[in-house]
């Protein structure tokens, strides 16, 4: 009876291990889409701005 105890204790700690890690993981991850979510967003706005930039035609240089 007590190796069974033994057993199940070692696999609860070995399953409390391994949820840790993956709790840590999930984190990294969810806080890396966001850095990922923030640069889509402004890649959309800058390529937004350089589409209604050039809308007005060709623009010549500042030194014409």
């Amino acid at each position: 009876m007590d190796d069974r105890l033994i057993n199940v204790e070692m696999q609860l700690t070995f399953a409390q291990e391994k949820l840790e890690t993956l709790n840590g993981v999930v984190t990294e991850q969810g806080m890396e889409l966001q850095r990922l979510k923030t640069l889509v967003e402004k890649l959309e706005r800058r390529i937004v701005d350089l589409v209604e930039g050039s809308e007005g035609g060709l623009q010549k240089p500042p030194h014409y």
